[in-house]
């Protein structure tokens, strides 16, 4: 699960405008092309799966800023039917959500593991400096698995 954070949510804005070749603008406009509207649809899933979002919060996010929200069963609509093709076997569909979340999983925070291995003396200092800055870890056979503190 990627981490529900601003951050995050914006980078999921982002990957998809990278992914599909959009602007930010275009991407969160009325705009009714295929291509924005499949978009859209990947970001909507990918919010709602993997983020934990609710309908509200996803209408929010792909909005213009003092635009009303779309309504949650557009979003509702759109997830239907991409899980639809998705189902199926649709190439383009399966596609692109693969491609916009290996995107996102390697840059969002909280949506990366780190495996460390260190001797005993450097364990020690290593552990001190992520307790100092709130990171989570485990520490496993001497080997430090750390993930982001959000």
């Amino acid at each position: 699960m990627i981490t529900n954070t601003h951050t995050n949510r914006e980078l999921l804005l982002d990957t998809l405008c990278e992914v599909f070749e959009l602007t930010k603008d275009r991407l969160t406009a009325k705009d009714r092309h295929r291509d924005v509207v499949q978009a859209r649809a990947v970001g909507y899933k990918i919010a709602r799966e993997k983020m934990g979002m609710t309908f509200a919060e996803i209408a929010r996010l792909f909005c213009k800023p003092g635009k009303p929200a779309k309504h949650h069963t557009t979003i509702m609509h759109a997830i239907e039917n991409l899980n639809g093709l998705a189902s199926i076997g649709d190439d383009i569909a399966i596609g692109s959500v693969n491609a916009v979340l290996s995107k996102l999983n390697l840059a969002a925070k909280g949506g990366l593991s780190v495996v460390i291995e260190v001797d005993a003396e450097q364990l020690t200092k290593l552990m001190a400096i992520l307790y100092m800055h709130d990171y989570k870890y485990t520490v496993v056979d001497g080997v430090t698995s750390l993930t982001d503190k959000n």
